[in-house]
C-alpha cells in the first residue's frame, strides 16, 4: 500500500483487483469521471486495509485535486504503480 502525502494529510492508497473490477464495470462515465472513480475506491480501500472506518467523498476528493496542484500527478502515479503491479508490469516492492 502507498501513502500519499495531499495537503499536508496522509491518505493510504491500495488499488486492487476488487477496484479494477469496479471501474472496468462502469459503464457511461468519462475517461475523468473514471479516474476519480479510481482514486477514491483506491484511498478508501487504504483505509479499509489499515483498518480505519473512514472514506473519503467524491466531493472531497474533487477539493483536494482543487488544493493542491500536485494532488493529480500523485493520485495518477500511484494508480500506475498499482495498476503495474496487478498486471505484472511492476514488481512488488517498487
Amino acid at each position: 500500500m502507498t501513502k500519499l502525502h495531499i495537503n499536508g494529510k496522509e491518505y493510504p492508497f491500495a488499488f486492487t483487483y476488487k477496484c479494477m473490477r469496479e471501474i472496468a464495470n462502469s459503464k457511461g462515465m468519462s475517461e475523468i469521471e473514471q479516474s476519480e472513480k479510481a482514486f477514491l475506491l483506491a484511498i478508501n480501500m487504504g483505509y479499509k486495509r489499515e483498518g480505519e472506518n473512514t472514506k473519503i467523498s467524491r466531493d472531497e476528493l474533487i477539493d483536494l485535486l482543487d488544493e493542491d496542484p500536485s494532488a493529480l500527478s500523485e493520485l495518477s502515479k500511484a494508480l500506475a504503480n498499482d495498476m503495474g503491479k496487478l498486471t505484472g508490469e511492476v514488481e512488488e516492492g517498487n
